[in-house]
């Protein structure tokens, strides 16, 4: 923005989240990776029966439906966030409305993990519907 010498700290960045121009786009699409099931999806993301839309027709997925691997797969009120230096399961669901499980549960961590349990900075979290 033309901002100057006036707000430049002279200091790198670190510690904060990275945006990319796909994020907006994708921030509620899943691509179904190989085994993915209707009702895995279901459970991986709170969403409801009905609301899993394949994102290339625009139609809604029948419940039960078999899910091919590359499929990408809107599901309104989830969203992918990256994770930043220090971030930990617990913070990161308190910061979204989400319980610890459910958050775990979403992105593969193991039933019971502790809310302590710390994420890499840069890493894809996928929030569940909250």
């Amino acid at each position: 923005m033309g901002a100057g010498t006036i707000t430049s700290s002279g200091a790198p960045l670190g510690n904060i989240a990275t945006y990319k121009p796909t994020d907006s786009r994708d921030a509620n699409v899943i691509v179904a990776a190989a085994g993915d099931t209707y009702a895995g999806l279901l459970a991986k993301t709170g969403a409801s029966p009905g609301s899993l839309i394949n994102d290339a027709t625009g139609s809604v997925l029948p419940a039960g439906a078999a899910i091919v691997a590359g499929t990408r797969i809107r599901i309104a009120g989830i969203q992918w966030v990256s994770a930043i230096d220090g971030d930990t399961l617990g913070t990161l669901a308190q910061q979204h409305n989400v319980t610890v499980p459910a958050l775990a549960a979403a992105n593969g961590f193991a039933a019971g993990a502790a809310p302590a349990a710390t994420l890499i900075g840069g890493t894809r979290v996928l929030i569940p519907v909250h």
